[in-house]
């Protein structure tokens, strides 16, 4: 077993014990939530009296505390941070097993390519393998004509389960490589909302989707998903408005490049419209 065994053990209790425990609070019974929060009352043999909880009159009892929504915020705000550790944890563990990457472009390619679903091995093994062999072809071959396929590939496998390596990985890489114009700030964006900065992160989309030297497909784009981050923050009539704005800019002549991106906007609109 390796050293980290325990570790992970630890930390797969305590995230799928806080999820249970949030879950439990939001949906229990009233007299469920109230049995899960008092502590037992003692059943030894010579305990001769009857508990105070059998005969004290109900209306003499001290109210019950309800869990506030701040409360509750900050539980699902924890099991979130260690699920997140649990991930990068066992990410960690399967990596420090994994045998050395090979030396030279040709072999790294080829391993790359043998590596498919039908591999006998676990995602989690299977994408640790494929990160290890995206982050030796970065850093040996930061100039190859696939490099920037290289790096939006390996931040897209970080970014939902190790956002924080997904933003390093873009640091540490990002301008060694060449990507379309406003590529590399998209994925950085992506990162940090997956990371929890979701401010950072519509800050970051916003701009993008007003920078006069990127294209104006890649503006409207960005447009978008700064609609999208608005939509999922809850935000609901400021993201019906940047859907609309971004639909009142493209107008009705839709360029080939855009079409999806459109047809997903008046997707939300209509949703949210309902």
């Amino acid at each position: 077993m390796s050293r980290s065994a325990p570790l992970l053990f630890v930390l797969s209790l305590l995230a799928v014990g806080g999820a249970c425990f949030v879950a439990g609070r939001l949906t229990a019974p009233p007299e469920v939530a109230r049995a899960v929060d008092t502590p037992p009352r003692s059943v030894h043999p010579a305990a001769s009296e009857p508990s105070a909880d059998l005969v004290e009159p109900r209306a003499q009892r001290a109210p019950e505390t309800a869990v506030s929504d701040a409360e509750l915020e900050t539980l699902r705000a924890e099991v979130a941070r260690l699920q997140r550790e649990l991930r990068a944890a066992r990410a960690a563990d399967v990596a420090s097993h994994a045998p050395e990457v090979p030396a030279d472009l040709d072999a790294l390619l080829r391993e790359l390519a043998d590596l498919s679903p039908n591999t006998r091995a676990s995602i989690e093994r299977r994408k640790a393998r494929e990160n290890a062999l995206l982050r030796a072809l970065l850093a040996r071959y930061p100039d190859h004509e696939d490099a920037g396929r290289w790096l939006r590939d390996l931040a897209g496998n970080l970014v939902s389960t190790d956002p924080v390596r997904a933003l390093a990985a873009l640091d540490e890489f990002g301008a060694r490589v060449e990507l379309p114009p406003g590529e590399l700030d998209s994925l950085r964006a992506n990162a940090l909302h997956f990371s929890g900065r979701d401010e950072e992160s519509r800050a970051l989309y916003a701009a993008l989707a007003h920078d006069p030297s990127l294209p104006e497909s890649v503006q409207c784009e960005n447009a978008f998903w700064h609609a999208y981050a608005l939509e999922r923050a809850g935000r609901l009539a400021e993201a019906r408005g940047a859907y609309e704005a971004l639909l009142a800019r493209v107008g009705d002549d839709v360029p080939p490049e855009l079409r999806g991106t459109i047809a997903g906007a008046r997707a939300r609109l209509d949703e949210l419209l309902d």
